[in-house]
């Protein structure tokens, strides 16, 4: 069997399909919440010697917080 690569944009991944438990399963989760709307929070760049972090500053970013409802032995 094959694996498929699958993508999704905000909440259409995980806030889709709410009474659909096998749709959960798939993506890893449900949305349930934004705690404290948007906020401040800064991002660590980890692996700086990756080509795709490569010369990437650690930057702070204003956003909102996913709160959700996840499987954690998937």
């Amino acid at each position: 069997m094959a694996a498929l690569g699958m993508a999704g944009w905000h909440g259409g991944m995980c806030d889709a399909f709410r009474n659909n438990t096998t749709y959960q399963w798939m993506t890893g989760g449900q949305w349930v919440a934004h705690p404290g709307g948007c906020v401040t929070y800064e991002v660590n760049i980890i692996n700086r010697d990756d080509p795709i972090t490569r010369g990437v500053p650690d930057f702070k970013i204003t956003s909102e917080q996913y709160y959700l409802h996840v499987d954690p032995f998937q």
